[in-house]
């Protein structure tokens, strides 16, 4: 893999990746979000300056939540989602929780997140508009948490 950079962008930055890789059945235009607005951080990952990776920081209840991680498949496996978990945690300094699709809590749990509520819930996208997809709640622990 080329070096990649991680940096903030704006929010409107992480709508076409979003669109494309979580909710592709939800119009481009629906793919924005109320927790886009300030104070959330929206993290880019970049190769030769090509947006590859989009993930959103949310400040809930003394924690940090990362919604909407998306990385592009052709990059999928070469470490980009790794390294921007890495770059979320530590630009968080906080308690890390998030939603995670059934599908990718190995991801998740190979990086020291565990399984804080057995339940399985469902959403449907942006303005509850795609499909439904299984989600169990996440979460890691910081030596501050």
């Amino acid at each position: 893999m080329d070096a990649l950079a991680i940096r903030p962008i704006p929010p409107e930055a992480t709508h076409a990746l979003r669109h494309r890789v979580l909710w592709p059945s939800v119009p481009l235009d629906a793919q924005g979000q109320a927790f886009d607005a300030p104070p959330s951080v929206h993290l880019g990952a970049f190769a030769d300056d090509i947006l590859v990776g989009v993930l959103t920081l949310v400040a809930v209840e003394g924690k940090v939540q990362l919604r909407k991680f998306a990385v592009a498949p052709e990059w999928q496996g070469y470490g980009v989602g790794g390294a921007m978990l890495d770059a979320a945690i530590a630009y968080s300094q906080k308690q890390v929780v998030l939603d995670a699709r059934r599908e990718q809590v190995r991801f998740y749990q190979k990086r020291g997140f565990t399984v804080l509520s057995p339940e399985v819930f469902v959403k449907r996208g942006p303005g509850d508009a795609g499909p439904p997809v299984e989600y169990v709640r996440m979460g890691n622990t910081t030596p501050d948490a």
